[in-house]
């Protein structure tokens, strides 16, 4: 029998990886990232530079893999609710197990976990290609992923993902209802790489942002000498520079009557003309619009017109507010510190008090409140880790000290988070310098190492001396 090289088992364990629908994490003894594939990453917003050589508590805060390698299991498969969710309607079957060496010592452990999430996708791209396979096409691309940069796993926003996936592939108007910072931008862009147009040109106009007398040039040109200031030339505009594409018109809303009416001749002709010519210039552009006002309202107060509502609000898209998905709190703020710790070289993290805070907040300015909030914290820090007391009075609540999880909270439960809390702040008022941390706890430096690990506290190596 031939021998297989060491290199042949690698490729075969790689290509397997890349091929399986499941998630799937390695880690070492010492809880160690040493291996982790595609699709975890994509569910965890990691990249794979990110995640290996990282420990796992610092990617997954509530790992139970040490517990595995600790107690030696090997657990069977079971229903498991990812911490990162925190939804009841967020599931996985996971399966974890120790790994070993030929003498038996415990040297790492693997999880093996499928989402949910993924098996909707994987059903939705069955049916589509058994939906083109019965109307004689053979092809039936995906571009769900085109949706992965909008973040979120709340069971109401998968399913709004959902819809706008499948929209995305036809070429109705879209109507994006939503507060501001919601990421209304953020999904038209999500919606035009998913569409058939992704190799045309996106191009975006805020309505509100632009004064009354400059939108109408700017949204359909200008000829040489239409007016006063006019460009030597002419200009084209949004309409004509979108062609082929998509033009997404934020904030329609606040457009002015005596526009929606032009606006509404061009949608309906495909036509436009530019300020100063009478010749019409075909369109070819799907039409993507977006406003944080109840238009509804507007229509009945007569300040948004009927049929310019209709004509736009073919498909709806009702984007919720963060307040209600705060369980996708964490993928922002976590997206936020990776990408500011990676520019800035450090190894900044959030305090569980910190977190507990952003979850009772209700955020009426949403991701784009959220993401300042982190920023600003992060831009005014002398630690390593971000407490309550760096927060807005606002969000902190008045406090600094330890906020608890919930009224009814167990009592170990309430402990391990004061814990958690106390520890992390005497670090930070002593520099986190371990042996200052430890006497000013009561306890020797040994017990305070294993009372970090256990709760995930970390701080950067070149401070542990």
């Amino acid at each position: 029998m031939e021998d297989i090289s060491l290199d042949k088992y690698k490729l075969w364990f790689e290509t397997l990886m890349k091929r399986s629908e499941d998630a799937f994490i390695v880690v070492d003894r010492q809880g160690i990232i040493r291996y982790i594939n595609d699709i975890y990453c994509k569910f965890l917003y990691v990249t794979k530079e990110e995640a290996l050589g990282t420990p796992i508590e610092k990617i997954i805060p509530t790992t139970s893999m040490y517990d595995v390698m600790d107690q030696k299991l090997v657990q069977d498969q079971d229903v498991y609710i990812h911490p990162y969710v925190g939804s009841k309607d967020t599931i996985t079957l996971s399966r974890r197990f120790c790994l070993f060496d030929d003498e038996g010592n415990v040297i790492g452990s693997m999880a093996q976990c499928r989402f949910r999430e993924y098996a909707r996708l994987t059903a939705d791209r069955l049916f589509r290609f058994e939906d083109a396979q019965t109307e004689g096409n053979a092809e039936a691309d995906d571009h769900s992923d085109k949706f992965d940069f909008v973040i979120g796993r709340d069971p109401r926003f998968f399913k709004l993902k959902a819809k706008a996936l499948k929209v995305a592939r036809k070429d109705f108007p879209i109507f994006l209802s939503g507060e501001t910072g919601t990421g209304k931008e953020v999904f038209a862009q999500a919606i035009h790489m998913a569409s058939d147009r992704r190799d045309g040109p996106m191009v975006s106009i805020n309505c509100g942002a632009i004064p009354a007398d400059l939108l109408e040039s700017e949204l359909f040109g200008y000829e040489e000498g239409a007016f006063t200031g006019a460009r030597k030339g002419g200009k084209p505009g949004k309409f004509e520079l979108a062609n082929h594409g998509t033009l997404f018109l934020d904030e329609v809303a606040d457009m002015p009557l005596d526009l929606q009416v032009k606006l509404l001749r061009v949608l309906q002709d495909f036509k436009v003309e530019r300020l100063g010519s009478s010749k019409s210039i075909p369109l070819d552009v799907r039409v993507i619009s977006a406003t944080r006002k109840n238009v509804e309202q507007m229509v009945a107060d007569g300040l948004f017109r009927e049929d310019l509502y209709y004509r736009l609000n073919v498909v709806r898209l009702d984007i919720m507010p963060l307040r209600e998905r705060k369980s996708d709190i964490p993928l922002f703020v976590n997206r936020f510190l990776r990408e500011l710790n990676k520019k800035y070289s450090t190894n900044i993290s959030l305090s569980p008090a910190v977190e507990r805070a952003f979850r009772k907040y209700d955020w009426p300015g949403n991701i784009r409140e959220l993401k300042n909030v982190v920023e600003s914290a992060y831009a005014s820090l002398d630690g390593l880790v971000i407490g309550v007391d760096d927060l807005p009075p606002k969000i902190a609540g008045g406090k600094t000290s330890y906020i608890p999880d919930k009224e009814d909270e167990p009592l170990s439960d309430a402990v391990a988070s004061f814990e958690t809390y106390y520890i992390t702040d005497k670090l930070k008022k002593h520099d986190f310098r371990i042996s200052e941390t430890a006497a000013a706890l009561g306890i020797d430096r040994s017990a305070l190492w294993r009372k970090m690990k256990k709760y995930g506290i970390t701080v950067k190596r070149e401070l542990r001396a």
